[in-house]
């Protein structure tokens, strides 16, 4: 059971791996954060943007990385983008950046890993008429 779901948290939370503890999520903050992302034209830069805000961000008791993959993957698909998956293989170095990314707020390294390594989608053949 998860408690207070969807929720914002009303009491400090710290984070696995990290000495820093979030400050407590401000809904107006947020919003106008959550505003300023979806102006980016890039929808798979927006994505990633809203997943790492998201994720950094703690908002919840529990679920914040699922939440915000799944934010990321709703841009993903609406846009025709593929998908935000991390390859299991590829975990413990996510985890590390993670952990980095929460400490440093630093995007551009884990953006960059994201971009090469875990986003997957269909190539489509093009049909041939049948004739």
């Amino acid at each position: 059971m998860i408690i207070r779901a969807g929720y914002l948290r009303d009491v400090p939370v710290s984070i696995g791996g990290t000495v820093r503890k979030r400050d407590m999520p401000i809904e107006s903050q947020i919003k106008e954060e959550m505003e300023e992302i979806g102006k980016m034209n890039n929808p798979t830069d927006r994505a990633l943007t809203m997943m790492l805000y998201l994720v950094r961000k703690q908002m919840f008791l529990d679920g914040n990385k699922r939440t915000s993959m799944l934010a990321g993957n709703h841009v993903m698909i609406a846009n025709g983008c593929g998908i935000i998956s991390v390859p299991i293989e590829l975990q413990p170095t996510f985890t590390k950046m993670l952990i980095a990314f929460y400490e440093s707020n630093d995007v551009k390294e884990i953006k960059m890993f994201l971009y090469e390594n875990c986003i997957d989608g269909i190539e489509f053949r093009p049909l041939q008429e049948e004739g």
